[in-house]
């Protein structure tokens, strides 16, 4: 991830937090208790990548975290030629099947647009 911008995200367990109201929208998120909801929040990291930036690979090894997508658009690639992409938006959490395994992701993740993502670390996952 070495193209990203990363910056810790600001803690404010405010429910009028606009960060707060922003991933209530959402779920997991819309059905989690504040402490919990603050505790995501407290062990994100924010990133950006620019359009056309791939974020996740089969060659960058297991993801090092958790990436909820809060703006813009990420394209999961076709893994077979039979198979179209999937593009994920605001809101969506990947590659939670490769972080839950330890195992590297089996297709390319790429930055469709400017993306923002919140990155929760892998040691907080589970």
């Amino acid at each position: 991830m070495s193209s990203a911008t990363r910056s810790p995200v600001p803690a404010n367990s405010d429910a009028t937090d606009p960060l707060v109201a922003e991933l209530m929208q959402y779920p997991p998120f819309a059905q989690m208790q504040g402490e919990h909801l603050q505790y995501f929040i407290d062990q994100a990291q924010a990133a950006h990548y620019s359009a056309g930036t791939t974020i996740l690979s089969p060659s960058t090894g297991a993801p090092t975290h958790l990436l909820l997508l809060r703006k813009g658009h990420v394209t999961r690639q076709a893994r077979a030629k039979d198979e179209s992409g999937i593009e994920y938006e605001a809101g969506d959490l990947f590659s939670i099947g490769a972080v839950m395994a330890g195992r590297p992701v089996d297709s390319r993740y790429d930055a469709h647009d400017a993306v923002d993502c919140l990155l929760l670390p892998l040691t907080q996952v589970h």
